[in-house]
């Protein structure tokens, strides 16, 4: 896909946002606003992708780039949070998705019991009424309780070192890493012309032999 292309330029192209956007990948049922997802339809803030039994989707919105698993439901929105800049935000209500963004803009992760505020990241969520799980892959992550925004908690990470839970009560408490892959990441990354840290520092697979969580 990237053969051919300086660093440069890739870093350039992938700042300009010039690589392909919208659905990338489709297997099983898939929709963008309630309309069966197709390779190369556009996915733009605003909309709604959600996915059924057996269904996955990857997807490229600006330079943030989404793989969503089954069962789930995910919005798009942009709100002027702060006086200096707009912020990305990403509605979770349901499921499992995975997500690689650059530093151009912040992103606020909302699920039904935590807020998120990420930026340079890449993250894995699986969601339900009452329990939150989050792995920060890398990057920051800003963790707040829904319940009690009291309760919150400051991450960096350079390789899946802090996942979380984050349940209905409030609670944040550590976690295992489950369900996602280092090839996904490095998969991700590639659809916005980069590459996760952690493949920048040769660190290979999954960290502990290569055979994926």
């Amino acid at each position: 896909m990237l053969l051919g292309l300086s660093p440069f330029l890739i870093r350039r192209a992938s700042a300009l946002g010039q690589y392909p956007q919208g659905v990338r990948k489709v297997e099983g049922i898939a929709s963008v606003n309630g309309q069966s997802a197709q390779v190369g339809d556009i996915v733009v803030v605003g909309n709604t992708v959600t996915t059924g039994p057996g269904g996955m989707v990857i997807f490229v919105v600006e330079t943030a780039v989404f793989l969503l698993r089954e069962n789930t439901r995910l919005t798009l929105t942009r709100e002027n949070l702060y006086e200096s800049a707009a912020v990305d935000v990403i509605r979770l209500l349901e499921g499992k998705m995975l997500g690689v963004f650059s530093r151009r803009r912040r992103k606020r992760l909302l699920t039904p019991t935590a807020v998120v505020g990420i930026r340079g990241s890449g993250v894995y969520t699986e969601v339900d009424p009452e329990t939150t799980y989050l792995c920060t892959c890398y990057g920051r992550a800003e963790i707040v309780s829904a319940a009690d925004p009291t309760r919150r908690e400051s991450v960096r990470t350079r390789h899946h070192e802090a996942p979380r839970y984050i349940d209905a009560k409030g609670n944040i408490f550590k976690a295992p890493v489950i369900h996602h892959t280092d090839e996904e990441l490095i998969l991700l990354e590639s659809m916005a012309g980069r590459r996760p840290p952690f493949a920048e520092l040769g660190t290979g697979g999954n960290g502990n032999g290569g055979g994926g969580y």
